[in-house]
């Protein structure tokens, strides 16, 4: 694709983007701005042929966009409370009162782990040494012959 090609394509999107501005507005803004909708729509057509577009999008842009007025914003309506928490039920947590709708927070009990107090055996050596000495110890496992466990990360529960 050469930059010709590039050129026309990129202008047909911003006359394409300056069309639908122009279609969507309302046509007391324009009013407002001492022009009319129908005008801007015809030079927006315009935009169409190579080369234009950026020029007619660019004073479009320039001459009519900036000068709207803001659009208005509606207020975000607050989320609904739900009637019992997920966490547990309602009540009040600790002596505090929040409400119906407040959580309580319960104590999660804890799986435990498959491996012996947060360890497992070190499979790379003999009894925390290295294979064949009795005197070298392994430095994985600092000579212990266990390990931590990577499961429950050496706590004893998952």
């Amino acid at each position: 694709m050469g930059n010709f090609e590039i050129a026309v394509l990129a202008g047909w999107v911003i006359a394409i983007w300056a069309l639908g501005s122009v279609l969507i507005s309302n046509p007391v803004k324009f009013t407002n701005l001492g022009t009319t909708k129908g005008r801007w729509f015809l030079i927006e057509l315009t935009a169409f042929i190579p080369y234009v577009g950026f020029i007619a999008a660019l004073f479009y842009l320039v001459k009519v966009r900036v000068h709207f007025p803001p659009r208005e914003r509606r207020p975000r309506t607050p989320r609904p409370v739900p009637a019992t928490s997920t966490f547990g039920g309602s009540g009040s947590a600790g002596g505090r009162s929040g409400g119906p709708g407040a959580p309580t927070w319960q104590q999660v009990t804890k799986q435990r782990c498959n491996c012996q107090n947060g360890t497992v055996a070190c499979t790379s050596c003999s009894g925390g040494y290295v294979y064949g000495s009795r005197t070298e110890r392994h430095i994985a496992c600092g000579g212990t012959g266990r390990l931590k466990c990577q499961m429950c990360n050496g706590t004893g529960y998952r």
